[in-house]
């Protein structure tokens, strides 16, 4: 769905199905079953999605914030401890 890209999933031992770019599931059989499906294939035609054209950029930056603040958790757990011990005394 992110890159509105149709899936056509065909399995020997699974969930075989059609979904369209949005994400619906067009057409499927039930898993486990023998038989064949015979379904339309919508293809996008419209503009490329922001994560097509961007990339996982997002999720990189998360990350990056995710690890400056893990690094930074320690700093802020011994400052705190030098803190109320210098209360205390």
């Amino acid at each position: 769905m992110e890159n509105r890209r149709s899936v056509v999933r065909s399995t020997t031992s699974g969930f075989t199905c059609v979904i369209d770019p949005n994400g619906r599931i067009l057409a499927s059989l039930e898993p486990f079953t023998t038989g064949y499906l015979l379904n339309d294939v919508p293809v996008y035609t419209g503009r490329k999605t922001l994560y097509t054209r961007m990339g996982p950029w997002f999720e990189y930056c998360i990350l990056i914030l995710a690890g400056l603040f893990l690094a930074a958790a320690p700093a802020v757990f011994i400052r705190r401890k030098r803190r109320d011990h210098e209360r205390k005394s």
